[in-house]
Parts: structure tokens; C-alpha cells; sequence
């Protein structure tokens, strides 16, 4: 599966392309699509990708309580494909304001899909979370600008000061 970047004919916007748009489209699978109209800008919106289903629940239901909005997604098609709907095809007001996804999944890495994003010019921040994170992994990932690598297994605490440092939950929340 390709992952690539470039501009739509005639329409002068980016577009993130896989090797068959339909399989794409197939690959965002229930999650994806059943949190597309779920996420807004206030309170704020996180996308979560980890295919650890219960790792992915347990942080999208500590950030839900910390006051933010959350779109899960289980692969790396998925997280393509949110990233693509909630963020590249509304440049201009974005619906998610930070990731914080796993590095190794399923269909293309979190790091195959932040390399796309920063291409065509998506400045989200990024938080990755990994069990396989070696220096060369953490040297790929600060060129790309993320803005913190947490190793599994990491403490909710720890996810919790690198997500409120980037953006802080809803008013009225004290995570």
C-alpha cells in the first residue's frame, strides 16, 4: 500500500491518494466513519490511532473526561483517512487540533502518514506513543516535528501534560 501526496488536477488543493481511493475508503472502517461528524473544534478534538483497542479506549476516555472531543481510529488507513476528512479538506478551520497516535499499525505507520501530512504543508501536532521506539524511530519523528515520542507502557499522567501542553481542554475542565 503507497501513501502519497500531491495536487488535485485543476483544483490547486492537496489531497492525500492511496493505491485505490475505494480501498481507502473501505479501510476507515466503522470508527472512522461513525466519529466523522462527532468532532468539534470546541471542545477541543483529538484523533487517537492505536490498534491496542483497549489501550485506545482507555486514552480516548481519560481525554473525554479531560474535557476534549475524540475520534478513534484502529490502523494506519484509518488514521489517513481522518486526517485526510478532519483536517486536509478543511485547511483553513481544522476539526482536530492535535494526534496522538501509535507508530507501528496496521495498513501504514503513524510515521508514513505524518510524513504525507508535513508534506502537503498539515502542521497538527503529534504525539506518538510506541513500543518500538528506537533512536533511529525518535530521530524520524523529531524531523518531522513531533512534539513528544511516549513509550508503551507510559503512565496516563505523562500523555496527560504532553496533550494539556499542547492544547487545553474545554473550559471548565480540570483534568
Amino acid at each position: 500500500m503507497a501513501l502519497a501526496a500531491g495536487k488535485s488536477p485543476g483544483a490547486g488543493t492537496w489531497k492525500m491518494a492511496w493505491d485505490g481511493e475505494q480501498e481507502l475508503e473501505s479501510a476507515a472502517g466503522p470508527v472512522a466513519h461513525a466519529a466523522a461528524a462527532a468532532c468539534r473544534s470546541d471542545p477541543p478534538c483529538i484523533l487517537v490511532a492505536d490498534d491496542d483497542d483497549d489501550l485506545r479506549e482507555m486514552i480516548a476516555l481519560a481525554l473525554r473526561a479531560a474535557g476534549y472531543e475524540v475520534v478513534e481510529a484502529r490502523t494506519g488507513l484509518q488514521l489517513a483517512a481522518c486526517v485526510r476528512r478532519k483536517v486536509v479538506e478543511c485547511a483553513a478551520s481544522p476539526e482536530v487540533q492535535l494526534i496522538v497516535s501509535d507508530i507501528q499499525m496496521p495498513g501504514c505507520s503513524g510515521l508514513d502518514v505524518l510524513s504525507v501530512m508535513r508534506d502537503v504543508g498539515v502542521r497538527v501536532p503529534v504525539v506518538f506513543i510506541t513500543g518500538y521506539g528506537n533512536e533511529a524511530v525518535r530521530a524520524e519523528a523529531r524531523r518531522l516535528g513531533v512534539q513528544a515520542v511516549l513509550e508503551k507502557p507510559f503512565e496516563l499522567d505523562d500523555l496527560g501534560a504532553a496533550v494539556r501542553a499542547l492544547v487545553p481542554p474545554a473550559a471548565g475542565r480540570n483534568p
